[in-house]
């Protein structure tokens, strides 16, 4: 009996409590910046440069939002055959890893195929980044697609 009364306090708890705030965690990438670049290539399915044309606020699923960024692609490493512009969606807040670009910010974006939703997505947890702060991994970047892709042992 003593176990029943237990598990329905807990249960009671958890249903009544108020909802825990869990800040977004996200895996490392090596510090290595060939070994971290290496490594957001082989995981995206899509890697461009891309200067920030639009961007829309929508409802996804109720409560959350998400940004749909919409990106003039300069350059493509990875999975744009011709697409321009391409579309990216990241959720809003950092709670929720959402990445949020500026307009008329440029960007080296990492993102990944929903096929799902039939969008392309990305995170605070991705190597996206300004392309101002992106420099060393353009480059690195350069060295894998000059070997189609592939990385020398």
């Amino acid at each position: 009996m003593r176990s029943v009364i237990a598990s329905l306090l807990l249960l009671a708890t958890v249903i009544l409590a108020p909802s825990v705030t869990v800040a977004c965690t996200c895996a490392a990438f090596p510090d290595d910046e060939a070994k971290a670049a290496a490594s957001a290539y082989a995981l995206a399915d899509v890697v461009f440069l891309g200067v920030v044309r639009d961007i829309k606020t929508k409802r996804w699923q109720q409560p959350i939002a998400v940004r749909e960024t919409t990106f003039e692609v300069l350059e493509v490493w990875k999975g744009l055959s011709g697409r321009n512009p391409a579309v990216v969606r990241s959720a809003m807040g950092s709670l929720a890893c959402g990445y949020k670009f500026d307009k008329p910010g440029e960007y080296l974006v990492f993102a990944y195929w929903d096929v799902e939703h039939q969008i392309l997505t990305t995170s605070m947890c991705d190597l996206t980044r300004k392309a101002s702060e992106a420099g060393g991994l353009v480059r690195e970047l350069n060295k894998i697609k000059g070997k189609g892709g592939q990385l020398a042992e």
